[in-house]
């Protein structure tokens, strides 16, 4: 099982610029959502 630093529940605006962010640190990162990625 792959080890994730930071799991980010909800792909909309917020949620995807959040992943997008940890991303950008360099860690890990998993993002969660049901339906399509972006928000409104």
């Amino acid at each position: 099982m792959a080890e994730i630093d930071v799991l980010v529940i909800g792909g909309g605006m917020a949620g995807s610029a959040a992943a997008k962010a940890a991303r950008d640190y360099g860690v890990s990162v998993a993002l969660a959502d049901p339906g399509d990625l972006g928000g409104t």
